[in-house]
């Protein structure tokens, strides 16, 4: 949300905040750092290229096989 708010609105995002509802409506300040922006812009970019049509190689270990999203597809 942040990213997006920036680029929406032109604006510099640098915390948010974060209500529990179930707990008593508290209420937690988060501090956005640039950081966590370049963090998630990576995956984003990631996902969009899975988006496109990319997969990944198929791994040598197996045994991480089992916990894999692209199993079902993976074509090795």
């Amino acid at each position: 949300y942040a990213i997006m708010i920036e680029e929406m609105f032109e604006v510099p995002v640098t915390s948010a905040y974060i209500v529990y509802c179930r707990g008593g409506n508290e209420l937690i300040k988060l501090d956005i750092t640039e950081s966590m922006k370049n963090d998630i812009a990576e995956v984003i970019g990631e996902y969009s290229k899975v988006l496109d049509g990319y997969y990944p190689k198929a791994t040598k270990d197996k045994s991480k096989c089992l916990d894999c999203c692209y199993r079902n597809i993976c074509i090795s």
